[in-house]
């Protein structure tokens, strides 16, 4: 099981169907715990419908916890293998920059 998420725009911007914009991320449910340590997952996992713009400063304090204390982190690496700290990283840091490039588009999440 994974996370999806992708930007949109609405109909209310594009006059007609919904548009999606950017690249659909995807990752590993394994995360969840680390997401929670670094207080993102609310941006992630509870974000749908909402403009992605109001996240980036949760997203990148997450991110930036994340880097300076890579040990807190790595705790919570899955023993499978499927999630880990070196995936986390640069999943965050993709979705920041594409929450960066489109902050007025809202989030889709599928789980």
């Amino acid at each position: 099981m994974s996370l999806d998420i992708a930007l949109y725009f609405d109909e209310t911007v594009t006059g007609g169907e919904q548009m999606y914009i950017g690249d659909r991320q995807n990752i590993t449910h394994n995360l969840g715990n680390m997401w929670e340590a670094a207080g993102v997952y609310d941006a992630l996992y509870e974000s749908a419908g909402q403009e992605c713009g109001q996240f980036i400063p949760t997203l990148e304090a997450g991110l930036a916890d994340m880097k300076a204390n890579p040990d807190k982190y790595k705790v919570f690496n899955a023993k499978n293998g499927w999630g880990l700290y070196e995936n986390a990283v640069p999943f965050l840091e993709k979705w920041i920059e594409t929450c960066k490039k489109y902050p007025k588009a809202k989030i889709w999440v599928s789980r």
